[in-house]
């Protein structure tokens, strides 16, 4: 059983990693406008045949099919990627990055690591290793306990 002052310092823990915004880092983008980007060019790279679908990028991020769709109108509006409908299966999209949106991620790549770079001298690197081992199993905790709960009430 946790001591009450862990008990009782968690949610604040969480309310301020959770308010951490780091938009500012990024010129004309979101962090998770950065991250398609990021994930949409290392799918291509990974592709046989230069493709990357909305769905890879959905199922990489593990999120909703309708915030990648926001995200990625947004990055289009932009002129950062281009879409365009699998002409053998209609309900299929691909996303290609536009010669602005290349540039953008490798530029919005440099100021992300150039940022960590400076926390990390803040913080140490030890202490940030630390911290990344304990936040994913945090979120290995939180995502299997969440799960389980939401099995429980479904099974009432």
């Amino acid at each position: 059983m946790p001591s009450k002052d862990i008990q009782e310092n968690v949610p604040e823990i969480l309310k301020t990693l959770r308010d951490i915004s780091i938009n500012s880092i990024f010129k004309d983008i979101t962090f998770s406008e950065y991250t398609i980007l990021k994930i949409a060019f290392i799918l291509r790279q990974e592709s046989k045949n230069d493709t990357v679908y909305v769905s890879q990028i959905v199922k990489r991020l593990r999120s909703s099919t309708p915030s990648v769709s926001k995200a990625l109108r947004n990055l289009e509006a932009k002129g950062l990627i281009r879409r365009e409908t699998d002409p053998a299966n209609r309900r299929r999209t691909f996303v290609w990055l536009t010669p602005e949106g290349y540039a953008a991620e490798k530029d919005s790549d440099r100021a992300f690591y150039a940022f960590f770079e400076r926390i990390c001298g803040k913080v140490g690197k030890e202490n940030m290793e630390t911290f990344g081992r304990i936040a994913v199993k945090l979120s290995a905790a939180i995502t299997t306990e969440l799960k389980s709960i939401q099995e429980r009430r479904e099974g009432q």
